[in-house]
Protein backbone atom coordinates (compact mmCIF):
# COMPACT_ATOMS: atom_id res chain seq x y z
CA UNK A 1 0.00 0.00 0.00
CA UNK A 2 1.46 3.27 -1.15
CA UNK A 3 2.42 6.15 2.19
CA UNK A 4 0.37 9.00 2.23
CA UNK A 5 2.30 12.28 0.78
CA UNK A 6 3.76 14.41 3.31
CA UNK A 7 6.45 17.19 3.95
CA UNK A 8 9.25 15.66 5.20
CA UNK A 9 12.95 17.37 5.86
CA UNK A 10 15.84 17.12 3.58
CA UNK A 11 18.73 17.92 5.93
CA UNK A 12 21.26 18.17 2.78
CA UNK A 13 19.30 21.04 1.03
CA UNK A 14 18.49 22.21 4.77
CA UNK A 15 14.53 22.76 3.28
CA UNK A 16 11.14 20.79 3.57
CA UNK A 17 10.10 19.33 0.47
CA UNK A 18 6.86 16.91 -0.70
CA UNK A 19 6.56 14.59 -3.59
CA UNK A 20 3.34 15.97 -5.38
CA UNK A 21 2.44 13.92 -9.09
CA UNK A 22 5.56 12.42 -8.83
CA UNK A 23 7.30 15.63 -8.67
CA UNK A 24 9.46 16.73 -5.69
CA UNK A 25 8.43 20.30 -5.03
CA UNK A 26 10.44 22.70 -2.35
CA UNK A 27 8.16 24.30 -0.01
CA UNK A 28 10.17 26.43 1.98
CA UNK A 29 13.23 26.77 4.45
CA UNK A 30 13.01 25.91 8.33
CA UNK A 31 10.82 29.03 9.29
CA UNK A 32 13.27 31.45 11.43
CA UNK A 33 12.36 31.63 15.31
CA UNK A 34 11.28 27.87 15.05
CA UNK A 35 13.01 25.25 16.55
CA UNK A 36 14.56 22.53 14.29
CA UNK A 37 12.08 20.18 13.71
CA UNK A 38 12.31 16.52 14.52
CA UNK A 39 11.34 13.58 12.95
CA UNK A 40 8.87 11.35 15.09
CA UNK A 41 7.75 7.58 15.37
CA UNK A 42 5.74 7.99 11.78
CA UNK A 43 6.32 11.71 10.51
CA UNK A 44 7.98 14.85 10.85
CA UNK A 45 6.92 17.61 13.39
CA UNK A 46 6.46 19.95 10.04
CA UNK A 47 6.08 23.91 11.23
CA UNK A 48 2.60 25.20 10.20
CA UNK A 49 3.77 27.79 7.55
CA UNK A 50 5.24 24.47 5.97
CA UNK A 51 1.71 22.52 6.17
CA UNK A 52 0.11 25.98 4.14
CA UNK A 53 2.38 26.02 1.79
CA UNK A 54 1.76 22.04 1.11
CA UNK A 55 -1.73 22.85 1.51
CA UNK A 56 -1.69 25.41 -1.62
CA UNK A 57 0.51 23.37 -3.48
CA UNK A 58 -2.15 20.77 -3.45
CA UNK A 59 -5.04 23.12 -4.10
CA UNK A 60 -6.79 22.35 -0.81
CA UNK A 61 -8.15 25.42 0.99
CA UNK A 62 -8.93 26.06 4.15
CA UNK A 63 -11.74 24.40 6.08
CA UNK A 64 -14.52 27.15 7.54
CA UNK A 65 -15.38 27.15 11.18
CA UNK A 66 -19.06 26.50 10.55
CA UNK A 67 -18.99 23.92 7.33
CA UNK A 68 -19.87 20.50 9.94
CA UNK A 69 -22.56 22.64 11.37
CA UNK A 70 -23.66 22.97 7.09
CA UNK A 71 -23.09 19.16 6.69
CA UNK A 72 -25.01 18.11 9.53
CA UNK A 73 -28.01 20.41 8.52
CA UNK A 74 -27.53 19.29 5.02
CA UNK A 75 -27.79 15.65 6.66
CA UNK A 76 -31.41 16.29 8.19
CA UNK A 77 -32.84 17.63 4.64
CA UNK A 78 -31.61 14.59 2.95
CA UNK A 79 -33.53 12.36 5.86
CA UNK A 80 -36.69 14.51 5.26
CA UNK A 81 -36.81 13.70 1.75
CA UNK A 82 -35.67 10.25 1.35
CA UNK A 83 -36.21 8.33 5.52
CA UNK A 84 -39.37 7.92 6.93
CA UNK A 85 -40.41 10.78 9.43
CA UNK A 86 -39.60 8.84 12.35
CA UNK A 87 -36.00 7.84 11.61
CA UNK A 88 -35.31 11.69 10.60
CA UNK A 89 -36.59 12.84 13.84
CA UNK A 90 -34.54 10.15 15.90
CA UNK A 91 -31.36 11.31 13.67
CA UNK A 92 -32.26 15.13 14.50
CA UNK A 93 -32.73 14.08 18.62
CA UNK A 94 -29.21 12.68 18.42
CA UNK A 95 -27.43 15.56 16.77
CA UNK A 96 -29.48 18.08 18.90
CA UNK A 97 -28.09 15.60 21.93
CA UNK A 98 -24.57 15.50 20.62
CA UNK A 99 -23.89 19.32 18.67
CA UNK A 100 -27.05 21.01 20.44
CA UNK A 101 -24.79 23.30 22.19
CA UNK A 102 -22.91 24.07 19.22
CA UNK A 103 -26.07 24.77 16.82
CA UNK A 104 -27.47 27.34 19.64
CA UNK A 105 -24.11 29.31 19.87
CA UNK A 106 -24.06 29.94 16.25
CA UNK A 107 -27.43 30.76 16.46
CA UNK A 108 -27.91 28.09 13.69
CA UNK A 109 -31.32 26.90 13.54
CA UNK A 110 -31.72 22.69 13.41
CA UNK A 111 -33.35 21.84 10.04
Amino acid sequence: MPRKAKPWWWEARKGWYANVNGHRKFLGEQPKGKPKSKKGKTSWNVPDDIWETYNKLLGLKPSKGDAVITILNDFLIWCTENRAPKTTERDKDNLSRRYGTVFEALDFPLL
